[in-house]
């Protein structure tokens, strides 16, 4: 079993390698952010559902994210 540092640690790796990939796409590939959200969103309810995770579960927990996100100044971010 992880330990929260552990956790923590691998979700902090895993947005930052994220935020590159992201940003050279926007920059070298000129990719919308409305073809990012697509892929993404995509690769996000895959992973729910081969998680077991209900829908109603997993749209609660995403109005829960975009609510968070939406009180949060412009260039602020959060990490669950």
């Amino acid at each position: 079993m992880k330990t929260f540092e552990e956790f923590e640690s691998n979700i902090l790796d895993m947005y930052d390698e994220l935020q590159v990939v992201l940003e050279r796409l926007e920059y070298e590939k000129g990719a919308s952010h409305a073809e990012i959200i697509c892929v993404l969103g995509n690769m996000l309810c895959s992973t729910a559902r081969e998680s077991g995770v209900s829908k109603e579960n997993f749209l609660q927990a995403m109005e829960a994210s975009y609510l968070q996100g939406a009180m949060l100044p412009p260039t602020e971010t959060t990490v669950h």
